[in-house]
């Protein structure tokens, strides 16, 4: 019988392979220790769930108020913004400043019980307004919750101390949407026996105490719109009566009134011409502006409007006074000018600049682009301004009949200049078809040109002979408020631009203080920029840094916004900052560092700066009528504010 060998099995590669097995495991553990205490702990995998779908609300079983703040609700978390955007530009905890921000867009703001704004940022002073409002219910008072209502939880429950907007409630189940929960908007579901404690419930109406307020305010809401288009039918009844009548329209962000003045100015040598010396430019102002008709003082009385309504019959059907109506329009919202669109056909259209405005609405520049650009839409021809309005909005020009005019060579309507002195510019004005003319311009800075070579460019095309635009071009001076230079105590120079404030207008008017030579010093006194939403940071920082310790004595601010970004920026280039509780103060403090010669440039926005105020303490008496805001009402509504200091 054959043997049968046993073969002999090597356990050396097995025991090998396990080794190096072992290493790689043990490896891979100390890599992935070292990058968990690298990222600061587990946050550093963040695994995203799936996001809720918005319930489905039965919005017309809602009062009108609720109503609408859902659709606001539904659009936000659809099309989400970051949180500085509810904020008014602050980087923040942003709950409360979300829910502030939604009752505000549905109709119904708060009120902050310390500063008086409509945004409130603490879940406790959400719990004070509710309270002081006789809005707010405890979490045991068995008030049933409706959607629009908002929802405060207790540091103590797991949300931490937290405020939501309620969407749906069923028997102690709740389904909220709430800003910054992970950073974004979020929608969750809540069971309200478990997930406290609860500090208790905001109402977005009181229906007992508020339903009749509401619905006057509903009922006002429809007036308006009926106000609205019964002014617009005036409007274009009276240009098919009138087809000889023509209109320009001015647009853009900033420089529409300084625009509208100087072509004004101009087209009257020959022309009979209408505008309102003001800024009236809203939806329902804008129409009464081109009939020529006042507002009413009293907006919400039906007799006022009946008189309005008479006087816009007989403009209508009367023979035409005017050749030309030059009209501002301005927009806060998306769609408005599009609403202008409706009714409007104007022969020109003027476009000043594209810059950051009301950016808590349009949400970045290239949603005012877009918004501003579209008159080009329902325009015969359209100029646009070629220094202020960048190339990369040309995408959203739906016309080709457009021209451009400015201050460099790439305008076709330019102004070349050759001097600045006390009397101006001087230099030439170049046109399309090799057309070139001398000419003197008494403002001061670049930017300040731009708004005039605009009014010359419409001029031309309504066919005004160059000898009247040089001889109106001799008469035109600043309006108050807009680059003035005035007088100021102990032979100071003022540069006087109070009447509003953006970046590129800031930035414009600080270039312009730095062209000022053989001066002892300069000073520039800042107020905040308004309206600039998540924006506001960075563009006061911005401006801070263009502020240079070799051409500026002092940088003064006055302002949240430009107390916290514009000055800290400007102290790390070197400059000296004072910071200024009020325009007052800015200007008495101005006083005690000035001398001889001293240039000093005032630039401020007008609601809670009014640094106008601050020109007058430097300026001297005679000067007063340059300033700007200084009517009875005006000065009612600055004494007011400046008593709380």
């Amino acid at each position: 019988m054959r043997s049968i060998q046993r073969k002999q099995v090597s356990w050396r590669g097995p025991i090998i392979f396990g080794v190096v097995l072992i290493a790689v495991i043990v490896l891979v553990c100390i890599a992935t220790y070292f990058t968990f205490r690298s990222s600061g702990g587990y946050t550093a995998v963040k695994l995203q769930p799936a996001r809720e779908k918005f319930p489905d609300i039965q919005v017309d079983k809602l009062s009108p108020l609720r109503a609408r703040a859902i659709n606001i609700l539904r659009q936000q978390y659809d099309n989400p913004q970051p949180g500085p955007f509810y904020s008014q530009g602050e980087k923040q905890d942003w709950c409360a400043n979300f829910v502030s921000w939604g009752s505000r867009q549905a109709g119904a703001p708060l009120t902050n019980p310390h500063s008086g704004g409509w945004r409130i940022p603490g879940v406790r002073s959400l719990e004070t307004y509710y309270r002081n409002a006789g809005k707010f219910r405890a979490a045991n008072s068995g008030y049933q919750l409706q959607p629009g209502d908002a929802i405060m939880y207790d540091n103590a429950s797991r949300h931490g101390e937290h405020v939501d907007f309620v969407l749906k409630y069923d028997n102690g189940k709740v389904t909220t949407i709430g800003g910054n929960e992970g950073g974004v908007i979020n929608i969750q579901q809540s069971d309200l026996s478990r997930d406290g404690p609860i500090r208790g419930f905001g109402l977005l109406e009181c229906w007992r105490t508020f339903q009749f307020l509401n619905r006057i305010r509903y009922d006002r809401i429809m007036f308006k719109k009926y106000i609205k288009k019964k002014l617009q039918k005036y409007v274009v009844k009276y240009f098919e009566l009138h087809p000889h009548v023509r209109l320009i329209v001015v647009a853009g962000s900033v420089g529409k009134t300084s625009t509208k003045r100087a072509l004004g100015r101009l087209l009257s040598q020959r022309f009979r011409v209408r505008m309102h010396e003001g800024n009236h430019n809203s939806e329902v102002s804008a129409p009464l502006a081109i009939l020529g008709i006042n507002l009413p003082e009293r907006l919400h009385s039906p007799l006022a409007w009946l008189g309005v309504f008479r006087a816009a019959h007989r403009r209508v059907y009367s023979p035409a006074d005017v050749d030309i109506i030059i009209q501002e329009l301005g927009v806060d919202h998306p769609g408005e000018m599009m609403d202008f669109g409706t009714y409007l056909r104007p022969n020109i259209a003027l476009v000043t600049a594209i810059t950051p405005e009301h950016m808590e609405f349009f949400g970045s520049i290239e949603h005012v682009a877009q918004e501003e650009l579209f008159v080009a839409k329902f325009s015969e021809y359209t100029l646009i301004n070629r220094d202020d309005i960048d190339g990369r909005f040309a995408d959203f020009l739906e016309s080709a009949n457009f021209s451009t005019y400015g201050t460099t060579g790439l305008a076709e309507f330019r102004f070349e200049q050759q001097q600045l002195d006390e009397n101006g510019y001087s230099g030439t004005v170049i046109a399309p078809n090799d057309i070139r003319f001398p000419a003197t311009i008494k403002v001061v800075g670049e930017h300040s040109l731009r708004p005039i070579m605009g009014a010359v460019g419409a001029a031309m095309m309504l066919g005004l002979p160059v000898e009247d635009i040089i001889r109106g071009l001799s008469l035109l001076k600043p309006v108050p408020g807009r680059m003035n230079l005035l007088r100021g105590i102990g032979g100071v120079t003022i540069i006087d631009d109070t009447y509003n404030s953006s970046p590129a207008a800031a930035q414009a008017a600080l270039r312009t203080l730095y062209e000022f030579t053989d001066v002892p010093s300069r000073v520039a006194v800042f107020g905040d920029m308004l309206e600039l939403g998540g924006s506001s940071q960075a563009e006061h920082e911005k401006l801070g840094r263009m502020c240079d310790p070799n051409l500026l004595s002092w940088v003064v601010v006055v302002g949240v916004a430009a107390t916290q970004y514009l000055a800290p920026a400007a102290r790390s280039t070197g400059c000296q900052v004072h910071v200024a509780r009020n325009a007052i103060e800015a200007g008495e403090f101005v006083r005690s560092i000035t001398e001889p010669g001293t240039v000093v440039l005032v630039k401020g926005s007008q609601n809670e700066i009014f640094l106008e105020e601050c020109g007058k303490v430097l300026c001297d008496m005679t000067e007063d009528a340059e300033l700007v805001r200084q009517s009875d009402k005006w000065l009612a509504i600055k004494d007011k504010y400046f008593q709380q200091f």
